[in-house]
């Protein structure tokens, strides 16, 4: 078998990166609120990752994937992810079609 025809499958491709135990998503939202509290000097935001991590945990037990990004598109002007420069052809979220 030569190395061109070869090639890997992915088995987990819909798996978050980890990082010890945590997912990508958990440790940023636990580790960050840590290193903000550190640089500025204060206790509480260096306490407050690990309950922010619960939260966060609990919310995402509670809602689908996804759910915080499509709240944000049904709240937020267009003009918010225009800024952003990554969602430059999207319309707006004021563009509703109701179909009963």
């Amino acid at each position: 078998m030569n190395l061109e025809n070869s090639f890997v499958v992915i088995k987990t491709i819909d798996n978050m990166p980890r990082v010890i135990f945590w997912r990508m998503d958990e440790f940023i939202v636990m580790i960050l609120p840590f290193f903000i509290g550190v640089c500025l000097g204060s206790i509480l935001v260096t306490i407050s990752g690990p309950f922010l991590k619960y939260f966060y945990t609990k919310t995402l037990k509670k809602y689908p994937t996804g759910t915080l990004q499509h709240r944000l598109y049904w709240n937020l002007p267009k003009d918010a992810f225009e800024k952003s420069g990554k969602l430059k052809n999207i319309p707006g979220s004021h563009l509703r079609h109701f179909s009963l």
